[in-house]
C-alpha cells in the first residue's frame, strides 16, 4: 500500500505515532520519524530498524528552523519525500477558569502550530513534484465541544481550540495544494487506549460517560487510528482531499 514511500511522522518516537510509524512501515514506507524526545526516538528507530528502513532526527515541531533542517535531510537522505503525518501533540487537562496562559500558548504551539510549519515547510517540495499527501492528525474534540462529568478532567481549552485550528488547516491546504497534485487530509480519533487516555480508562465514572457517548461496544485502540492514517497517506486514498475523519465508534455521529 505504502510500497517504497518516504514517510515523515512527527511525534513518532512515542505513543499514537509509533503505533502510525510501525503500521506505514509494515506497508511498505520508508520512515523517517521525528520527537522532541531525543532518548525514545532512538529507541524506536532501533526497534523499528528490524521492520524495515527507519531514521530517527530530533525535532522540536514548533521550531521552523529545526522544520526546514528535518525536511532537507529527509529529502537529501532519501531523494524525496511522499508523505508527512503531523502526528506530534501535547494535552493537559483543564476547565477554561483554570487553565494557566502558559499551558494555553504551549497547546496551541505544539498542536497548531507545528501542523502549519510542517504543512508550510514540505509543500515547496511537493509542489515541484506535483504529488504528496499530508496527514495532520486532529481529534474528535476539534469537531465537537466535550465535558467529562467533572469539568477539570476535560481537555484544556487550547486543546480543543488546536485541534479545530488542525482541521481547518486540513481544509484549507487541500484547497490550497489540491491544484499541485497534493493532498491534505486529517484524521480524528476518538478515545483511544493510550498512555494519554490511561486516566480516563481507570476511573469508573468516566469509564460510564465514555460508554454513555459511543455507540461501540469497545473504546479505540491505536491501530484504528494506525490504518486509518495509512490509508490515507497511499494512493488508494488517491481522491480524497480535504477529509477531517473521525475514528470514534460513532461518537460524533451521534453527536
Amino acid at each position: 500500500m505504502l510500497s517504497g514511500k518516504i514517510v515523515l511522522v512527527t511525534g513518532g518516537g512515542q505513543g499514537m505515532g509509533e503505533h502510525d510509524a510501525e503500521v506505514m512501515l509494515k506497508h511498505g514506507a520508508k520512515l523517517v520519524i521525528t520527537d522532541i524526545n531525543a532518548e525514545r526516538g532512538a529507541a524506536t528507530q532501533k526497534r523499528l530498524s528490524a521492520l524495515g528502513s527507519c531514521k530517527f532526527m530530533p525535532h522540536d515541531v514548533t521550531d521552523e528552523a529545526a522544520w526546514q533542517r528535518v525536511v532537507a535531510d529527509t529529502i537529501t537522505g532519501h531523494g524525496g519525500l511522499d508523505v508527512l503525518v503531523n502526528n506530534a501533540g501535547i494535552n493537559v487537562r483543564g476547565s477554561i477558569e483554570k487553565t494557566p496562559l502558559e499551558i494555553w500558548h504551549k497547546t496551541l504551539n505544539t498542536n497548531a502550530t507545528g501542523v502549519f510549519l510542517g504543512m508550510k515547510t514540505v509543500f515547496p517540495h511537493m509542489k515541484e513534484r506535483k504529488a504528496g499527501a499530508i496527514v495532520n492528525i486532529a481529534s474528535v474534540n476539534g469537531l465537537l465541544a466535550g465535558r467529562y462529568p467533572k469539568v477539570e478532567d476535560t481537555g484544556n481549552p487550547g486543546y480543543f481550540s488546536s485541534k479545530a485550528a488542525v482541521v481547518m488547516l486540513t481544509r484549507l491546504g487541500a484547497t490550497q495544494f489540491g491544484p499541485y497534485g497534493v493532498r491534505v487530509n486529517a484524521v480524528c480519533p476518538g478515545l483511544i487506549r493510550t498512555d494519554m487516555s490511561a486516566a480516563s480508562l481507570t476511573d469508573p465514572e468516566r469509564i460510564a460517560y465514555f460508554e454513555s457517548v459511543i455507540p461501540f461496544p469497545r473504546f479505540g485502540n491505536p491501530g484504528d487510528v494506525a490504518h486509518a492514517v495509512a490509508f490515507l497517506a497511499s494512493d488508494l486514498a488517491g481522491f480524497i482531499n480535504g477529509v477531517a475523519l473521525p475514528v470514534d465508534g460513532g461518537y460524533t455521529a451521534k453527536a
